[in-house]
């Protein structure tokens, strides 16, 4: 006879231990997740979706959480992930505008020159470059820099990484700095 899981649970023969419950992950960080998702995506509907889709990629990856990384760190890179992905769909789904209707909605809106950066396009590129340069960093800079953009304290930090608040302090460092050269590189290419 096959039993059967909870669907809160992980598999039996996961290597994910039992305190890291799906239930226990979805309730503790939905929230921060959803606030991720909009700070991407700039629309609460998009953002709850997004965090849907984040959760749900989470749940069928359980079994390939890697037990030195930080559960919030991992579904963090999972939902922005997931928002990019959003962000690219809705690009390519844009329909095509002729010059007249361009300049009609040019003359209704605030001026814009043909050829001007687009702000928001601007913000997402940077967003993707600084999602591209926190993987070429090392693994504790960059849980350290999520941290501290979640708004915890170098104490809060610390405590989180398993270390002295001086070296928390030195990791922070260091990943402020890889991070400048990484997108000082982008700068110039």
């Amino acid at each position: 006879m096959q039993t059967s899981t909870s669907p809160a649970m992980p598999p039996a023969s996961s290597p994910v231990p039992l305190p890291l419950c799906f239930d226990d992950l979805f309730v503790e960080h939905r929230e921060y997740i959803v606030r991720v998702c909009h700070r991407i995506l700039r629309n609460p509907e998009d953002a709850e979706d997004a965090a849907q889709l984040a959760f749900l990629k989470a749940w069928r990856a359980m079994e390939d959480f890697k037990l030195d990384a930080h559960p919030r760190t991992w579904l963090h890179r999972i939902a922005v992930n997931e928002s990019l992905s959003i962000i690219r769909w809705r690009r390519s789904r844009i329909p095509e505008t002729s010059l007249d209707e361009l300049q009609e909605r040019k003359d209704e809106s605030t001026p814009m020159e043909f050829g001007d950066p687009d702000p928001s396009l601007e913000m997402v590129l940077l967003l993707i470059d600084i999602e591209r340069g926190m993987e070429r960093i090392d693994r504790r800079q960059r849980e350290a820099l999520q941290l501290f953009v979640e708004g915890r304290s170098m104490s809060e930090i610390a405590v989180l990484l398993g270390a002295s608040l001086a070296a928390a302090k030195s990791v922070m460092h260091e990943g402020r700095r890889n991070m400048r050269c990484v997108l000082g590189r982008r700068e110039h290419d």
